[in-house]
């Protein structure tokens, strides 16, 4: 989201730290979609409409990702996903399946965001694991500590081909 902002508003101290609220308050479901693009529409002096096409062009699926999960989902691994975000990922991915994922944890829908402990909890009751049983990928360090902090094995994701190494350790 960060690029979005740049984009969309000469940031200031006093309206990055705005923009940085919004954003939270979107990803936690305190406002809706149509209160965050209004809200960033008036900080950038642009439409809802811009916003809105600004911010699903954000939003891209890797399909090596794609393909790791559905290799891992068939070999009987339980799949889910966590995501700070303000409204289903459908919206902005509409033409990729979900269907492989056992659960998707949606910041929004849950009212809590990473790196707070609420959403991994959260994640965790909803798939029935253990902690340790859990392997969270992500590409903030600060979320896969939360992670790691809570019994979690987690991986930094850098690229494909390390994420691919590092599952492969975990698992063996």
């Amino acid at each position: 989201m960060v690029g979005l902002n740049f984009c969309l508003c000469n940031q200031t101290d006093d309206n990055k730290n705005e923009i940085s609220l919004l954003n939270k308050k979107a990803d936690k479901g305190e406002i809706n979609d149509d209160q965050y693009h209004s809200k960033l529409a008036e900080l950038g002096g642009t439409t809802k409409k811009n916003v809105h096409d600004l911010v699903a062009g954000n939003y891209h699926s890797n399909e090596e990702e794609f393909s790791l999960a559905s290799s891992l989902k068939h070999k009987g691994y339980k799949l889910g996903v966590i995501s700070n975000v303000g409204h289903l990922l459908s919206v902005y991915l509409p033409n990729q399946d979900f269907s492989k994922f056992d659960e998707i944890t949606l910041s929004f829908q849950v009212g809590s965001v990473k790196p707070d402990q609420a959403i991994y909890l959260y994640h965790l009751r909803k798939l029935n694991v253990k902690p340790e049983e859990l392997i969270f990928i992500d590409d903030r360090e600060v979320n896969c500590i939360a992670a790691c902090q809570l019994g979690i094995k987690g991986i930094l994701y850098k690229d494909i081909t390390q994420l691919k190494r590092d599952i492969a350790h975990i698992l063996q």
